[in-house]
């Protein structure tokens, strides 16, 4: 009995953890790790979605690089009822990036199912056992209304937050090729000047 009930445990244990791998975060917090960890981030509609698999169409490229038509692949399965909506796709290249990975745990998603992923409480769930008078299920439906159009301008403003994030980046990027442009310039002056020197002396010491 004792065996059986250890046992138990372990496995309680092992589920436990099997179901928080993706570790809560805030919003800010979220965006920043999935921005900073993922190989590409894009804004695109699937136009096919077959379970896990879907075929993106590009909108904008904020991170990374992929083609206009890039297959997306998911940990979870996908209603074909998502097939032409907006999606944040944050993923890393698979196959010389004609493949993206967007794991369970990015902000990879739907703006049509965004919601729980911003810092908003959701409303509660009404019990389907229980009856409920038509003003309660009226005002549920109004805050879940209300609860969507938050998430749905928490997606349009993680939109603005990463275009602004890509130009960034370019301008880091500008500014580095700049900075090594510069740097070989000088190393060209530098060398141009010594072949010159060696030049002079080896005139000066022939004429000798």
């Amino acid at each position: 009995m004792k065996r059986i009930f250890f046992y138990i445990i372990i496995l309680l244990f092992c589920t436990n953890n099997s179901f928080s791998m993706c570790i809560e975060r805030s919003l800010g917090e979220a965006r920043k790790i999935n921005y900073e960890g993922s190989d590409v981030v894009f804004l695109g509609i699937p136009i096919q979605i077959d379970k896990n698999v879907a075929q993106f169409v590009l909108l904008d490229l904020y991170k990374g690089s992929v083609s206009k038509t890039v297959t997306v692949k998911f940990d979870l399965l996908i209603s074909k009822k998502y097939e032409y909506t907006l999606w944040l796709i944050y993923g890393e290249n698979l196959d010389n990036n004609d493949t993206i990975y967007a794991g369970e745990c990015t902000l990879s998603r739907s703006i049509e199912r965004s919601m729980g992923v911003g810092d908003i409480p959701s409303p509660p769930v009404l019990s389907l056992d229980k009856e409920y008078d038509e003003n309660t299920l009226l005002f549920n439906h109004y805050l879940f209304n209300i609860y969507d159009l938050q998430n749905r301008q928490i997606f349009y403003d993680e939109i603005k937050i990463l275009e602004t994030l890509s130009k960034l980046d370019k301008q880091k990027t500008e500014e580095n090729n700049n900075s090594n442009s510069t740097q070989i310039n000088i190393i060209c002056i530098y060398i141009i000047l010594l072949i010159n020197l060696c030049l002079t002396i080896y005139l000066i010491f022939k004429r000798k």
